[in-house]
């Protein structure tokens, strides 16, 4: 804010400077706030998965996760309600890499699956339970990718950039993903080759290299009246008071162990 000058006051007039001072200070007063609630939505979380490299992983993407190797993998269970004070339901992330593919899969429990039927346009995802993962060039958001995968093993994919630029008429080139529905609720298997994450500026993970990743889940439930309640699950607790997991404290950190 640039406080105006009153021309009637003369440099040296007390007053005026007073009501500069006064105004100065609130302006500063509020800038400074805002950058800190800036600065706490822009910080990444410290929250840290390690991928196990398998090299015989022989995963087939057929959203059963009966294989060997993901017994393996690390379990992580860690999932909360960051706008919600109930307890989450559980929601499992396994994630391995062999010499080719990233593997990942989620295993949800759910008693009340949305899905919509018939299913036209990858956009109609979006008023689904799905899983989601989301990975980052950079630790500002600059550019990522998307895939939200159904109970079915449906996607929605996008590229976006910070603050929610969405293009969906982007889409993973080389993803392949399966899903099945269970007694529990379902689950979603996927793999993504390590020379797509490269290409895509992502890093390699087998050099030892991060990947930046959003880990999240939405949890839709049939209303009483026929409409779909919406509920938001995360890895990370992104420091907003609104739900949007697309702010840099949403992302934490995976990395391959040996």
């Amino acid at each position: 804010m640039r406080c105006k000058t009153n021309k009637k006051h003369k440099t040296g007039n007390n007053r005026g400077w007073l009501l500069f001072i006064i105004f100065g200070t609130v302006a500063l007063g509020c800038g400074s706030e805002a950058h800190k609630d800036i600065r706490t939505e822009n910080k990444m979380s410290d929250k840290l998965y390690e991928i196990v490299y398998v090299p015989d992983a022989k995963i087939e993407i057929d959203g059963r996760l009966n294989e060997a190797a993901w017994e393996k993998a690390n379990l992580l269970d860690d999932f909360t309600f960051p706008w919600n004070d109930a307890k989450a339901p559980a929601t499992h992330f396994r994630a391995i890499v062999d010499n080719e593919k990233l593997y990942f899969s989620y295993q949800v429990w759910d008693e009340d699956i949305v899905l919509v039927e018939p299913y036209k346009h990858k956009n109609d995802s979006e008023g689904e339970d799905r899983v989601e993962v989301v990975v980052s060039c950079d630790r500002e958001l600059k550019r990522y990718f998307a895939a939200e995968i159904d109970g079915r093993g449906r996607v929605l994919d996008f590229q976006s950039s910070y603050h929610r630029q969405f293009d969906f008429s982007w889409s993973w080139p080389t993803l392949e993903t399966a899903g099945t529905i269970t007694d529990e609720g379902y689950n979603v298997e996927g793999s993504i080759p390590l020379e797509t994450l490269e290409s895509l500026g992502l890093g390699s993970l087998l050099s030892g290299d991060d990947l930046i990743i959003g880990l999240f889940r939405a949890e839709f439930s049939h209303g009483p009246d026929g409409e779909t309640i919406e509920d938001w699950i995360s890895w990370a607790q992104p420091q907003v008071s609104e739900p949007d997991f697309h702010v840099p404290s949403g992302f934490g950190t995976a990395r391959v162990v040996r």
